[in-house]
């Protein structure tokens, strides 16, 4: 089975119904042909002229078709779409996780605010409630003596 290695594997995955996982090579082609394809796109409606020396032009940016597409989508004024790899899904993923953890803190900062006004309007409260004390306090000398005036009375 020497150098027919890829093939024997991928006769396994198929026997027991695995998905192969693709080699560095096979994702570098994958990922080659998404951008030729991508760039193609771009030139037909574009540029068609630039159609024909677009595989000279992928040869320059061998391992940079990604910069390529990019500045020809710069060039061109037109909205990026990547291809998806598996690290896209992951930056999904990551990228859900910090929507979520956007959300938690924004619950958190609600929360926060409704505490706030919870304690503001406690403290509106300790202040009526200190002033009343105040009022009270003031008038309780004057409740106080007929109270005493009575106690005198009754004592002696």
């Amino acid at each position: 089975y020497k150098g027919r290695e890829e093939l024997v594997y991928k006769g396994i995955c198929e026997k027991y119904r695995v998905e192969p996982k693709t080699s560095k090579k096979e994702e570098a082609k994958t990922s080659f042909e998404k951008y030729k394809q991508l760039i193609a796109e771009i030139y037909e409606e574009h540029n068609k002229e630039k159609l024909g020396e677009l595989d000279e032009l992928l040869g320059k940016y061998k391992g940079k078709e990604k910069t390529l597409y990019l500045a020809v989508c710069h060039k061109y004024n037109i909205e990026p779409k990547l291809p998806t790899t598996k690290k896209k899904d992951k930056n999904d993923k990551n990228e859900k996780n910090d929507k979520k953890e956007d959300d938690k803190e924004h619950k958190e900062d609600d929360i926060d605010k409704e505490n706030k006004e919870k304690n503001s309007q406690n403290e509106t409260v300790d202040e009526k409630d200190s002033k009343e004390s105040s009022k009270l306090k003031e008038r309780l000398p004057a409740l106080l003596r007929p109270l005493m005036e009575i106690a005198a009375l009754h004592s002696g």
